[in-house]
């Protein structure tokens, strides 16, 4: 773009599409004598994601015009199933035992870099870090006739997910900074256990669902900040929130073109005030997300049990967001 030493070019991308299925069965139209012997399902999963893009470690220096864009995105579609599934016949059992577990770490980090070192420079750092998870952990005895067990039942479901998704710029320079650092979680995420056939158990029946669900979104400001609002045209008002729903419809075209799966959500957080709608931010950091913890016997199921029946269920959401703009420091164009 012209002379070298007037612009300076820095940029990272990296997509990161995990796809993960564990399962342990009695498919539908099995049929299985156990001769008084155990029937023991175990799925267990575990998945760790890194998706990095990050600059050159030396940042790219001009003197009137620096360009650094980063943009990092992960896409988490995880299933861990223990089923004796749909119309599948199971004789002759002592003890049945289906465990399903599901444990995901997912990292995802954008830093923008660039540097202009002239006094009416222009520096350009939209950076992006987006983490979608769409995580199932199941344990279940599906329809069908009557199952019976001289022995005791249990169905259990674990899931815990943990992930952190960072955007941070570094502009450095200049009087006119444009782009911000956005930070986007989505989560959808379930840990289920259920019975759905009549049952006649010989022993004690458990039926436990935990679900551990946390995450960390922060987006950091540049040094210089973002574009400063025009306060003659109305035409930016609602920048921030066009932004964000952008990067959300971005985000979910391409879970649906890489995994089949879209989330849910398909509206952004409101970013607004009192007085209306925000127009500049130096950094944006938003988390949606949907989660679910079940232990569960289906309507209409016939359940007798020779000794104790327990259906224990727990779940623990944490979610921290963070916009952090005190980096900003820009002189003529510049808001964080």
């Amino acid at each position: 773009v012209g002379d070298s030493t007037k612009t300076g070019v820095a940029g990272a991308l990296a997509i990161n599409v995990v796809t993960s299925t564990v399962e342990a069965l009695a498919r539908t139209g099995a049929d299985v004598d156990l001769n008084g012997a155990d029937l023991l399902l175990t799925a267990t999963s575990t998945t760790k994601s890194l998706t990095h893009a990050l600059p050159l470690e030396d940042m790219m220096t001009s003197e009137s015009l620096g360009l650094g864009a980063s943009v990092a995105l992960a896409i988490i579609d995880t299933d861990s199933r223990a089923a004796v599934e749909d119309a599948a016949v199971v004789n002759n059992a002592d003890k049945i035992l289906l465990s399903a577990t599901g444990t995901h770490r997912t990292g995802t980090k954008a830093v923008g870099g660039a540097e202009a070192t002239g006094s009416s420079a222009t520096v350009i750092t939209p950076v992006v870090a987006m983490s979608f998870m769409y995580g199932d952990t199941l344990a279940e005895i599906g329809t069908g006739g009557l199952l019976t067990t001289t022995g005791r039942l249990g169905v259990a479901a674990a899931h815990d997910s943990e992930f952190v998704t960072e955007a941070k710029g570094d502009a450095e320079g200049g009087s006119t900074t444009v782009g911000a650092s956005l930070a986007l979680t989505g989560s959808e995420e379930t840990s289920r256990a259920r019975l759905r056939r009549d049952l006649m158990i010989g022993g004690t029946i458990d039926v436990t669902a935990s679900g551990i669900f946390g995450a960390v979104t922060e987006a950091e400001a540049s040094a210089a900040g973002a574009e400063e609002d025009d306060d003659m045209s109305a035409a930016d008002d609602d920048r921030v929130n066009q932004e964000s729903q952008s990067q959300l419809d971005h985000g979910n075209t391409q879970s649906a073109a890489r995994t089949g799966e879209g989330s849910d959500e398909t509206d952004t957080p409101d970013a607004s005030s009192s007085e209306g709608s925000i127009s500049v931010a130096a950094a944006i950091a938003m988390a949606f997300g949907n989660t679910e913890s079940s232990a569960v016997i289906a309507d209409g199921v016939s359940v007798t049990a020779d000794e104790v029946v327990t259906l224990r269920s727990s779940g623990n959401t944490d979610s921290t967001v963070t916009a952090d703009g005190s980096a900003s420091n820009g002189s003529s164009g510049t808001v964080g």
